[in-house]
């Protein structure tokens, strides 16, 4: 198959989800990124607290392809965070690819890849 061809799944949009899902559009493939949230962000944006910080500098923890804007803290809040990852998916192009709302339920290999099982159908 051409790469074009390719579907890649990608569980999660939250971080290790947005760059999966970009370095797969990078080498030609197509990911479908199932988010079970409304919003991308993973734990950024569902799940902590919101006075928490992160424990690792802006430099740090950006991504090599993508600094952190020079307003956000030294080291980033939730929100800050979350507008960076927003950010980040509309950057690269990935927030099109990312289908939310859509909890997977199962995963099993079909013979020619896998069959994905989600509330809003299968991938």
């Amino acid at each position: 198959k051409k790469g074009s061809d390719v579907v890649v799944g990608v569980i999660g949009a939250g971080p290790a989800g947005l760059v999966a899902a970009k370095e797969c559009l990078a080498a030609g493939l197509r990911p479908v990124v199932l988010e079970r949230e409304s919003a991308l962000g993973g734990l950024w944006a569902h799940g902590m607290w919101p006075r928490l910080r992160a424990n690792l500098n802006k430099r740090t923890c950006a991504f090599s392809d993508y600094p952190m804007a020079g307003e956000v803290g030294e080291y980033p809040s939730p929100a800050e965070m979350v507008s960076y990852l927003n950010a980040y998916a509309d950057r690269f192009d990935v927030r099109d690819r990312i289908v939310f709302q859509a909890e997977v339920r199962s995963a099993s290999p079909d013979g020619q890849g896998w069959l994905v099982e989600t509330c809003k159908g299968n991938y």
